[in-house]
């Protein structure tokens, strides 16, 4: 066993401290390694198949780098095979799904990596995903989030275990954050192994290259200085949690009891931040941000008997005691940036409780219009050959604009509903329909005007969302 292994061995074993994995691998235990053929990847996946789990390589194309993305593909399928382990992949748009969900490359790549990652475990009838995050890769983190003002949460950097989704218990584990990238270069030249360079990792235009960058200057000491910074901010969190816990059960015994205003105020507002995260979690809506936070202070100083946090919950002081609930709609949808659709195919979104069916059909605007006498309020139909996929369903964002069916021309979609006469409340509940081009429907309003059923029309899209059973 060569000494980086044994850097590796020592990080599966080690407790994490992190619920229900509390190591990251148990010996001999399956493992679903994502490898994107560059060198930290292609090191833990010899590194663990050297210390006998079994892995089914997994990698994902997100279709931006053309021929290059192809060729690191076909480089981890033939590693994949000469290792003799099962190899899995998936192609996605990425660039389309971040111009329809009106979200960055980056947290749409994030999403779909992650997305592909849980059903290949899922599949495999697995429980731990292994990715190749390293020690610099730590360091760039923390100093990201500095740059943000993050506070003790956010500076806790990438966690050597998580789940992979809220909720999931499928777990991300990191076993080469003690490992810098230069010891992983010297394991695969004694290896004899060739790697991958991703020329995206040198355009300045990502954040996160341009740290990388600032790095290569700095010491091995600073470097590692900041990796204990996140490890030190992961004691603290985890005992501000702890702490919100035995003050949360010293409320009585409900779920999320009423909290005694005056023991809040003697927390400290770290402590109390991680009492409403905690009540959030409970109530099942998103964690508070700033403003939300702001909000719950304002409310607990006096100023103000309640207020709408967002997201579908709610706080008011009532004599000494401050209160929470969920008002208005369900909110755990508001955790999620967007979902893909199915085109032509059906697809059902448990957390907007919906189930949507797309069709493609033969017909132009004389089919249309025999179908119009039964339109319901949630059917559509466009031109087939108007709708540029991907597609995805998401709810509106701060200045979303589109160009309604029949008017003059693009608007601000909250001009419309307003216009419409929609309620405020249910303004941020309505789904969208979009693709690479925008918005296609907001559903129950109108399509996108240059979408629509013409002479010229051949195929036609059929839209239908249903309340899901």
């Amino acid at each position: 066993m060569s000494d980086f292994e044994a850097r590796v061995l020592s990080a599966l074993r080690r407790d994490q401290q992190a619920g229900p994995a509390r190591r990251m691998l148990e010996a001999g235990e399956g493992v679903v390694v994502a490898c994107s053929g560059g060198p930290d990847s292609t090191a833990l996946l010899l590194a663990l198949r050297a210390l006998g789990h079994p892995a089914v390589v997994a990698h994902l194309h997100h279709g931006l780098r053309g021929a290059e993305a192809d060729e690191d593909e076909a480089f981890v399928s033939a590693l994949a095979g000469r290792l003799g382990l099962p190899f899995r992949s998936a192609r996605v748009d990425v660039g389309g799904l971040a111009a329809a969900s009106r979200r960055s490359i980056e947290e749409v790549g994030r999403n779909e990596r992650y997305a592909f990652l849980e059903r290949v475990a899922r599949e495999a009838g697995l429980r731990v995903v292994a990715v190749g995050h390293t020690m610099d890769d730590q360091a760039e983190t923390v100093l990201a989030r500095l740059g943000r003002k993050a506070g003790p949460r956010g500076l806790r950097g990438i966690l050597p275990v998580r789940p992979i989704r809220q909720g999931s218990d499928i777990h991300i584990v990191r076993p080469l954050l003690e490992v810098r990238r230069a010891e992983i270069a010297d394991y695969l030249f004694q290896q004899g192994q060739a790697w991958r360079e991703d020329s995206s990792n040198r355009d300045p235009r990502f954040e996160r290259n341009r740290i990388r960058e600032m790095l290569r200057m700095a010491s091995s000491e600073e470097v590692e200085a900041l990796a204990r910074t996140a490890a030190t901010m992961r004691e603290t969190t985890r005992a501000f949690h702890e702490a919100s816990l035995q003050f949360l059960a010293e409320q009585g015994g409900a779920a999320v009891p009423p909290l005694d205003a005056g023991g809040l105020l003697e927390l400290g507002p770290p402590l109390r931040h991680e009492v409403y995260r905690e009540v959030a979690h409970r109530l099942s809506v998103p964690a508070p941000g700033r403003l939300s936070t702001s909000l719950i202070e304002q409310v607990l100083e006096g100023k103000g008997g309640g207020r709408d946090l967002g997201g579908g919950w709610r706080v008011e002081l009532r004599g000494a005691k401050l209160e929470f609930r969920r008002a208005g709609l369900p909110s755990p949808a508001r955790g999620r940036s967007y979902w893909t659709i199915e085109v032509p195919g059906e697809t059902l979104i448990d957390e907007l409780g919906v189930r949507i069916t797309a069709r493609i059909e033969p017909g132009g605007i004389t089919e249309l219009r025999a179908r119009l006498a039964g339109k319901g309020p949630r059917d559509e139909w466009v031109d087939a050959d108007r709708a540029v996929g991907p597609f995805v369903v998401r709810l509106r964002r701060e200045g979303d604009r589109f160009h309604p069916l029949g008017s003059q021309g693009p608007q601000k979609l909250k001009k419309y509903l307003i216009d419409h006469k929609v309620p405020r409340e249910e303004r941020g509940e309505i789904p969208i329909l979009a693709d690479r081009d925008g918005i296609l429907w907001v559903v129950g309003q109108r399509i996108r005007h240059e979408a629509r059923v013409t002479e010229t029309t051949t195929r036609l899209l059929c839209l239908a969302v249903t309340v899901a059973p």
